[in-house]
């Protein structure tokens, strides 16, 4: 082998050297970049998982709530159902009453 031979070698050599180091490079930044979006994945699935516990506490606390008003509402219907017969009751004594003072005057 002759000096300038070696010289080409040497040079080759150091560009592919070059180039293994780059792809090394670029292999840790990717590698980087997978654990980042990794550790971004993992956060964004906690706060998925308490949101949808979150969501499961609101919806119980409303169809408890709806419940109580629905049982509220339905309490205020009879009492208002009430209050009718009632007024109702004292329209028919009244008049009853009136028609027995008319027979009763008669």
């Amino acid at each position: 082998m002759d000096y300038d031979q070696i010289m080409q070698e040497n040079i080759a050599l150091k560009h592919e050297i070059a180039n293994l180091n780059q792809l090394l490079v670029n292999a840790h930044i990717a590698c980087d970049e997978y654990q980042v979006l990794q550790k971004k994945n993992e956060a964004e699935q906690i706060l998925t998982n308490k949101f949808k516990l979150e969501y499961g506490v609101l919806i119980e606390s409303y169809e408890s709530r709806l419940k109580q008003l629905s049982l509220s509402l339905s309490s205020r219907k009879t009492i208002k159902n009430e209050h009718i017969d009632i007024d109702c009751q004292r329209n028919h004594l009244e008049q009853h009453s009136f028609e027995m003072k008319i027979r009763k005057d008669h």
